[in-house]
């Protein structure tokens, strides 16, 4: 089945959204696939080892051309985001890029994998439910 990963980000308020990654999965049980106004998403990765080696016919796309193609999943996502943060480089250098998450986008396990750094500021030091107690009864 033909499934895309598109590599949306955001710098500040402004989308950088004209990348994504296509390609050919043959084990469809190795994910969920979500059906979103006639398209399949993928929404959640159940095993990455069989994921990602099922996968096949790997492209980075451009405004929907192939600008190349990849023979590894991980090295398709890394590549096309490397290009998304050159872009933001260089209309900002004050901002952080911010690649959205969600159903049809890299998984959030594996962009901490490639880009450790790149939610280091948005983890919350001491848990998300006593940062939410802090923000209600203080």
């Amino acid at each position: 089945m033909d499934l895309y990963f598109y590599l949306d980000t955001y710098v500040g308020e402004y989308l950088i959204n004209f990348y994504m990654v296509s390609f050919k999965l043959l084990d469809l049980d190795s994910v969920e696939i979500t059906d979103f106004y006639g398209s399949k998403l993928i929404s959640n990765i159940l095993d990455w080892d069989t994921f990602s080696t099922s996968v096949g016919n790997i492209y980075l796309l451009e405004y929907g051309d192939p600008i190349q193609r990849f023979y590894n999943i991980e090295e398709a996502i890394k590549t096309g985001y490397d290009i998304i943060f050159e872009i933001a480089k260089s209309s900002t250098n004050v901002l952080k890029p911010r690649p959205v998450v969600g159903v049809g986008y890299p998984p959030l396990f594996l962009l901490k994998k490639l880009y450790p750094d790149l939610f280091e500021d948005m983890l919350f030091r001491q848990g998300l439910d006593e940062f939410l107690d802090q923000i209600l009864f203080t």
